[in-house]
């Protein structure tokens, strides 16, 4: 995986991990009954963490096919999908 990317597992830095948990834990309340785009999702957790908020769906985008692929065998589950994709591409649609 890329450097920038963490795990929800990550030991080295349990700092930088609370502050990307608490981010999403913060914005579960928002999501319920919504569809979501989780952009650059990364690894995935910050979707799983979303998800119970009870939106309709999440849909995770990030670039990295290696990411997606992780997401997907980690986290996938009824209403959270997982797909490749360019965040700059989503400002031409």
């Amino acid at each position: 995986m890329s450097p920038e990317r963490i795990s929800y597992e990550h030991k080295e830095d349990q700092q930088l991990v609370a502050q990307h948990v608490s981010r999403y834990e913060f914005a579960q309340p928002y999501v319920k009954d919504k569809i979501v785009a989780d952009i650059a999702c990364g690894n995935g957790y910050g979707s799983s963490i979303l998800h119970r908020g009870n939106p309709k769906r999440i849909v995770g985008i990030d670039i990295s096919g290696e990411a997606i692929s992780y997401s997907s065998g980690r986290f996938e589950k009824q209403g959270i999908e997982f797909l490749q994709g360019d965040a700059k591409l989503l400002s031409s649609m």
